[in-house]
């Protein structure tokens, strides 16, 4: 198959595991024998030029704290238009890539930033088929509209979004379905997966005679920091010292420093600061435990997955992607989501009443089994197979909608700028 993969962003501009797994799948699938072309932007940062990646598209980053802090509320609302609703060099851009690479169906993975709701519009009108992988709440966000609110727009784009996804968690489904999107005609659930060769076997651990704890990703309150912090005095309150929690990812808040040195717990909850992704799973096989505290709506969370192919075995929120896919006490552990359950869980292995040994087997078993790129990409290729034989009949020319998203895109502006004066 011809397989145009069309992402916001793509390594090695990353921000989470979205643009990792889309590279993942895009290489998987190159190496079964398809051609595949990537469309994307330039990203944030330089990136070396590969042969089957264009980066054509331009990148509007509504979430640019440097733009958020200093822009007019007009212009943030124009950027808002831009990321989410249409941007008509993006469609242009798209268009020729479409004629240029002429493919048998679209993958899209991540749309913010892009225009998404106005490349779905083209590729509607241009009658080519899509799949779209969805690893988080996508298709609400770009229904945002400040001034209008989200309902009605969203009316209308669950009236005309017809088209095939993957979505990584029944989480995620249902989220998107709440706020009144219909993933119509066909959704395949289809988890996310671990990168790299499984670590060595660790079902036979030497004690170091402490607990030794990993938290890896954003340092933000929605993936449970200030729950791990908040864990770790409970320990300590209860006289339990033999632990230590290292956690890694970028410390944009002092906050949570802050707290650790409120409680004095300074030998216990270090901060490591932010490591590239294939430096990071190497450490993992230094660690006992990964801790995810995460909040009820993650959308799934790979971390967890990376370092239970190394033997790190993942405690994590009860409530989560990615509980939905792990068993407790078989792959892993879990918790509800508060300082004391965590608290307990970690002392459950501390006091030795949890043998972590038979877990970190059967989880790296099954990661290696079921949680691996070269597992689910078959049934990913199965999917953009389907799709790639609908019937591209009464498609629109591409003049007719280039001319259209120009206006589309002058309305919205007149639209925000007097919303704004008003």
């Amino acid at each position: 198959m011809r397989i145009l993969t069309i992402s916001n962003l793509y390594p090695p501009d990353v921000v989470g595991g979205y643009e990792i797994a889309c590279r993942q799948a895009v290489e998987a699938l190159l190496e079964r024998g398809h051609d595949v072309q990537v469309l994307t932007t330039p990203g944030r940062s330089p990136s070396p030029r590969v042969a089957h990646v264009d980066r054509a598209l331009r990148l509007t980053d509504p979430f640019s704290q440097f733009v958020n802090r200093l822009s007019t509320l007009s212009t943030i609302r124009l950027m808002d238009s831009g990321s989410y609703r249409l941007d008509a060099f993006n469609v242009d851009r798209t268009f020729e890539a479409l004629e240029r690479f002429q493919p048998d169906v679209v993958y899209l993975w991540n749309l913010l930033g892009i225009g998404g709701l106005g490349l779905l519009a083209a590729l509607k009108h241009r009658r080519v088929p899509w799949v779209w992988h969805l690893m988080d709440n996508v298709p609400s966000y770009l229904c945002r509209w400040n001034s209008l609110g989200p309902n009605r727009l969203i009316a209308e784009v669950a009236r005309q979004l017809r088209g095939r996804y993957v979505a990584c968690s029944r989480r995620v489904v249902d989220e998107i379905e709440r706020d009144g999107i219909p993933l119509l005609p066909e959704v395949e659930l289809i988890p996310n997966w671990a990168g790299g060769p499984p670590g060595s076997d660790r079902s036979s651990r030497a004690s170091s005679g402490r607990l030794r704890i990993i938290s890896a990703g954003r340092i933000t309150p929605e993936k449970g920091v200030g729950v791990l912090i908040e864990s770790a005095r409970v320990l300590r309150d209860r006289g339990i010292e033999s632990f230590e929690i290292d956690i890694f990812g970028r410390l944009l808040d002092h906050e949570y420093p802050a707290l650790v040195h409120r409680y004095g717990l300074e030998g216990w909850v270090s901060f490591k600061g932010e490591l590239p992704n294939a430096e990071l799973v190497k450490r993992y096989a230094d660690y006992d435990v990964f801790a995810f505290p995460t909040w009820e709506r993650e959308p799934f969370g790979i971390a967890p997955l990376e370092a239970a192919l190394h033997g790190c075995v993942p405690i994590i929120s009860r409530l989560c992607g990615i509980s939905e896919w792990l068993v407790d006490g078989v792959h892993c552990l879990k918790a509800d989501r508060t300082p004391e359950a965590f608290a307990d869980r970690f002392q459950t292995v501390i006091d030795r009443t949890v043998d972590l040994g038979p877990i970190a087997a059967r989880a790296q078993r099954v990661v290696s089994r079921e949680f691996r790129v070269e597992a689910v990409i078959p049934r990913i290729e199965a999917i953009l197979e389907r799709a790639s034989r609908e019937s591209r009949a009464g498609a629109g020319s591409t003049e007719e909608f280039h001319r259209l998203a120009i206006i589309a895109e002058r309305l919205a502006r007149i639209i925000v700028q007097e919303g704004c004066a008003a």
